[in-house]
């Protein structure tokens, strides 16, 4: 895989930010707009199902602009915890650097090499295993983005880690904001990858 990530990082940070922006200018203009019916008097059911329909779309954005940020503060520590191990490490140890199951990490990091968060990586299904290839370009991972601070990147030798000997303990929880079933590792708060409410 080349390229480089620096490019993609910082093009999906300034899209979170203008989701963000225009979402909380759309609810500021609905929260006029609702004093203003208030004071005129004209405030009936009407109106209020068409406020919590325009509500729907600035609430939205908001959403998409924090888990865009989130996402991206996460594959910084990814990149933080492979600097340390050599350019490759276990899902698990991936897992602990963000406190989410391996389960969700697993599947976002393939997301974000599909995506090309990652300039050069590779990750085993069969082994859990993801890899920083030695070609990759360091600059694509210490670029600051979007005023986020940098990582440090000092890549030595390319050993694969051992899998840790005992395995966590992977859990299903109900979401209490939408009922999905989803799943996060024992002792650790889990995300719902629906609606972001959190389960402890």
């Amino acid at each position: 895989m080349g390229g480089t990530s620096r490019v993609v990082i910082t093009a999906k940070a300034l899209g979170g930010k203008i989701c963000s922006i225009i979402g909380w200018i759309y609810a500021v203009i609905l929260v006029l707009a609702v004093i203003g019916l208030v004071a005129e008097g004209i405030f009936d059911i009407y109106t209020f199902i068409a406020l919590i329909l325009f509500t729907a779309p600035a609430v939205a954005l908001i959403v998409i602009g924090i888990r865009i940020k989130q996402r991206i503060q996460r594959f910084r520590n990814y990149v933080a915890v492979l600097s340390t191990k050599g350019g490759s490490a276990h899902v698990e140890e991936l897992a602990m650097a963000v406190t989410k199951p391996p389960i969700f990490v697993a599947r976002e990091v393939n997301s974000m090499i599909n995506q090309r968060y990652f300039a050069n990586a590779t990750i085993n299904p069969a082994t859990g295993v993801v890899a920083i290839n030695s070609q990759f370009d360091a600059n694509a991972y210490t670029q600051p983005v979007m005023g986020m601070p940098t990582t440090s990147m000092t890549m030595t030798s390319m050993t694969m880690p051992t899998a840790p000997a005992q395995l966590p303990v992977i859990e299903s929880f109900t979401c209490k904001g939408c009922s999905a079933v989803g799943s996060k590792q024992k002792g650790f708060h889990g995300e719902c990858d629906y609606c972001g409410t959190i389960a402890s």
